[in-house]
């Protein structure tokens, strides 16, 4: 037993002792690392803003520079001024590797402005001169018929338009054209299911208007649906609906 007792107690020491060594290893092997230049660069989570862009950014701070003069942060700030990119985190890998993981901005809409200009838009603004039409071919077009829309009002229709809740209707799913009126308040938007006009207002509850809008589609049946020229659903407790026929 007292044998028994001796060997547990060795191999205890001795595995002691090899955690203890590892980690002064690593200590020892992060500080020799320091001073040496990072071993390559490692872009994650890029789709459409290119590698050389983003190296591009970083190249001129980096150059001739050891791990431990590379601030992570000022490698971010500069990454983030590609205005595509919405936010950046620097790391370093294992291997002595400088990681930078980035998130897009996701265009929310595409934009048909006064100058009949085709952009596309993500939920802060942010507008992309040139969208890759294949991959956001199914955006629904906003249509910009203000001249004096200013960025507060546009921000707010924004925030309207890309407002989702697990609990609620995704806008784009219902609507597949937005047209922004002289009023601002008011949005005309086209509905995908009966190619419906719909009357939206940015000042009033989306979920009620919502809500007023699936109970109205689910009345229509094939006798009547053809007879629709829009609904109106500015209001939270009714739904205003023109009839071709009447008018």
């Amino acid at each position: 037993m007292k044998l028994k007792g001796k060997i547990s107690l060795a191999i205890l020491i001795i595995i002691s002792l090899l955690i203890i060594l590892s980690v002064v290893l690593y200590i020892y092997s992060n500080k020799w690392s320091e001073n040496k230049p990072i071993s390559g660069i490692i872009i994650e989570n890029n789709n459409y803003v290119s590698k050389n862009e983003i190296l591009s950014k970083i190249n001129n701070y980096i150059k001739s520079k050891t791990k431990k003069e590379i601030n992570l942060d000022t490698i971010s700030t500069l990454v983030k001024q590609i205005k595509y990119i919405n936010t950046v985190k620097s790391s370093y890998g294992l291997n002595g590797e400088l990681k930078i993981y980035i998130e897009e901005r996701i265009p929310i809409a595409y934009v048909i402005n006064t100058k009949n200009q085709l952009l596309a838009i993500d939920k802060d603004g942010i507008f992309f001169e040139n969208p890759n039409i294949l991959k956001y071919s199914n955006l629904p077009i906003l249509y910009i018929n203000d001249n004096n829309l200013d960025k507060i009002k546009f921000q707010k229709i924004l925030n309207y338009l890309s407002f989702n809740n697990d609990n609620s209707i995704d806008v784009f799913k219902l609507f597949n054209e937005f047209y922004v009126m002289d009023d601002s308040r008011i949005l005309k938007a086209k509905e995908r299911l009966y190619n419906l006009d719909v009357i939206l207002s940015t000042e009033n509850d989306l979920i009620s208007q919502f809500n007023n809008y699936l109970n109205f589609i689910n009345l229509i049946n094939n006798d009547n649906k053809n007879n629709i020229n829009y609904l109106d659903l500015r209001w939270k407790s009714q739904v205003i609906v023109s009839y071709k026929n009447l008018i």
